[in-house]
């Protein structure tokens, strides 16, 4: 036993102090990358701006939303993924048992692994 006692907490409050509340809230905001992006055309970024308010949105929020997406990989690229994981998988599992089947992964849908 130590000697020391728990930290005390407010359950009125969600069970934490109020310093350990703030340290939450922080972890919790960690900041975000930030990119800059020079020698934009002139018309790339009025189209921009044409569609941030047709959106309802900043330029800034549209930027960000195009972003977000253009950085999702699209649907064949899950299913390229997929598949080297599933042979990756199966060469390990066949290394690891001195089995030279790699398809014993075969039955795997890869559908399924997107879903």
């Amino acid at each position: 036993m130590s000697g020391r006692s728990p930290p005390p907490t407010n359950s009125s409050k969600g069970g934490l102090r109020p310093k350990d509340r703030v340290l939450s809230f922080m972890i919790a905001r960690l900041p975000m990358a930030q990119v800059l992006v020079r020698q934009l055309d002139d018309d790339a970024v009025e189209a921009l701006k044409v569609r941030a308010a047709l959106n309802s949105r900043s330029l800034e929020a549209e930027l960000r939303e195009v972003l977000h997406h253009a950085a999702r990989p699209s649907q064949a690229e899950r299913v390229a993924l997929a598949r080297t994981v599933r042979g990756r998988v199966a060469e390990a599992l066949g290394r690891w048992s001195g089995s030279s089947d790699s398809g014993a992964l075969g039955h795997l849908d890869v559908e399924a692994l997107l879903r």
